[in-house]
C-alpha cells in the first residue's frame, strides 16, 4: 500500500522567548539546519513523507491551550497548508486531555489523526490544489471511533 513513510528529517528550533511572548510558530529545521520557514506548534510529534509532500504533526505544549496541528510541506520544506484541531472547539467530545496519539495512513493522500482518549478521530484528505476559503488543501472530517 502506498502511504506516508515515517521519517526523522525535521525538528523545531528551541524556543528562546517566554511562552507568554511566543507567537505560536517555531522555526523549522531540516536535517539539523535552520530553514526560512516557521510552523505552528513547539513540540514535533510525528513526521512523514507522502509522495511529493512532507506531513508534520505538532502540539503547543500548554495545558490550557491544547491543540494538535498538521502541516503539509512541499519538497522545498515550505508550508503549503495546515490544519489545527484545538480543544476549545471540541470541549464536549469527552477527552480530559487533548494530546496527539497517532496518524494512520489509508493511502498517500488520506490519513486519520487520532487524539488521546477522544471518542472521535479526524480523517484528512490531501488535495493536489486548493481554492482559498472554498476547497482546502487539507480536507478534515470528524468521525466517531468504531
Amino acid at each position: 500500500m502506498d502511504h506516508g513513510q515515517s521519517i526523522e528529517r525535521f525538528s523545531l528550533a528551541p524556543r528562546t522567548t517566554p511562552y507568554e511572548e511566543w507567537n505560536g510558530k517555531t522555526q523549522l529545521l531540516r536535517d539539523g539546519r535552520p530553514t526560512e520557514f516557521f510552523i505552528q506548534g513547539c513540540d514535533l510529534k510525528a513526521q512523514y513523507q507522502c509522495g511529493d509532500y512532507y506531513l508534520l504533526a505538532t502540539e503547543y505544549d500548554c495545558p490550557f491551550e491544547e491543540s494538535v496541528t498538521v502541516t503539509l510541506l512541499n519538497k522545498a520544506s515550505k508550508p503549503i497548508a495546515c490544519s489545527t484541531v484545538p480543544r476549545t472547539f471540541y470541549p464536549t467530545l469527552g477527552a480530559a486531555r487533548y494530546f496527539f496519539d497517532k496518524i494512520i495512513w489509508q493511502d498517500a493522500h488520506r490519513f486519520e489523526l487520532h487524539i488521546q482518549d477522544l471518542p472521535y478521530h479526524f480523517q484528512y484528505t490531501i488535495r493536489e490544489s486548493s481554492i482559498p476559503f472554498l476547497n482546502a488543501r487539507l480536507r478534515k472530517r470528524m468521525i466517531r471511533n468504531a
